[in-house]
């Protein structure tokens, strides 16, 4: 029986096709699924748009006790789940970024209340990333939704002032150390570049309703490039 099998491999030419499996079988057994969490920080200074609109809104409000802050960074969560075989990396991970700004006016019965803008954003993204030992570089198309909503702090009714999507693309670098067996620490510097663009025009008809009519809505519309860096714990690996 041995030797027809041998036979048979030697005369059809099927070596080729048992290499294969051989192959396929080795990449299958190195293959590992890793699920990461962290904490993701993104720079927002190229916001300038938004930040415009917060600094015409605290020169008409002279008597604000607390001028609102512009926007300067972003944080929060990166949660996710990867497929690794030998070189490549497959992953699909969610990021939920935000910062609230806030303003503290008098109102006519002399109480103090707050107006509060909730600034956040939602990221779903896929991914591929190549890898050498520690380190890797990738990329991932995104889908981004941004959402603004606005609290008084009197009646704490929120009100959604926008909420816009579209595609975006990270590139990042992947600096990733095992701690043990079962555990390593990531660190991702990366860079977001949008797809589409953002149009501010309606925060800018709700906090400075007396320019409505003596501005171009085209002019509030702007790709948002967001860079950063991502701190990640990546469980059920092993040495690379």
């Amino acid at each position: 029986m041995k030797n027809y099998a041998y036979k048979l491999c030697k005369e059809k030419g099927y070596w080729h096709v048992i290499v294969g499996i051989l192959l396929i079988n080795t990449t299958v057994l190195e293959a590992q699924i890793n699920a990461f969490v962290g904490y993701a920080y993104v720079q927002n200074t190229d916001n300038k748009i938004f930040n415009g609109i917060i600094e015409r809104y605290n020169a008409n409000n002279p008597t604000l006790l607390q001028p609102m802050a512009t926007l300067k960074y972003l944080h929060g969560v990166d949660l996710g789940i990867r497929y690794r075989i030998p070189s490549v990396s497959f992953e699909f991970n969610w990021i939920n970024k935000f910062n609230n700004i806030n303003d503290r006016k008098m109102a006519t019965d002399n109480t103090e209340y707050r107006n509060v803008i909730y600034y956040k954003s939602q990221t779903f993204c896929l991914g591929l990333e190549f890898y050498h030992e520690w380190f890797g570089i990738g990329s991932s198309i995104d889908w981004n939704k941004l959402i603004l909503r606005k609290e008084k702090s009197s009646d704490r009714i929120k009100e959604t002032w926008l909420s816009q999507g579209g595609l975006s693309n990270h590139t990042f670098l992947n600096f990733e150390i095992n701690m043990n067996d079962a555990m390593a620490f990531s660190i991702r510097p990366f860079v977001q570049l949008p797809l589409y663009q953002n149009d501010f025009y309606p925060v800018e008809t709700k906090l400075n309703p007396h320019l409505v009519g003596s501005v171009d809505p085209n002019d509030y519309k702007q790709k948002i490039v967001n860079w950063g860096i991502k701190l990640l714990f990546v469980n059920g690996t092993k040495s690379r």
